[in-house]
């Protein structure tokens, strides 16, 4: 079986520094399914995908003002 050089998977502790998380954190986001997770044989392991992904999803990004001003004059108008 050939090695990879580049890791597809992190450890909990790898991911901890990867993200800058407290392990701890990870642990509660694994166990709310707050964050996508591998768990063969008791080990926790996160695919580095994933994790990017999860910092990168739309749904934990904050809004700049403009795009909060457009949302609001855009909700304005609906409602008009």
């Amino acid at each position: 079986m050939l090695q990879s050089k580049h890791k597809s998977f992190m450890t909990i502790e790898e991911a901890s520094n990867y993200l800058g998380l407290k392990v701890s954190t990870l642990y509660m986001y694994v166990h709310r399914r707050v964050i996508p997770y591998y768990k063969p044989r008791r080990r926790v392991y996160f695919k580095i995908q994933d994790l990017d992904n999860f910092v990168l999803n739309e749904n934990c990004r904050n809004k700049s003002e403009s795009e909060i001003e457009i949302d609001a004059l855009a909700h304005m108008e609906v409602t008009s």
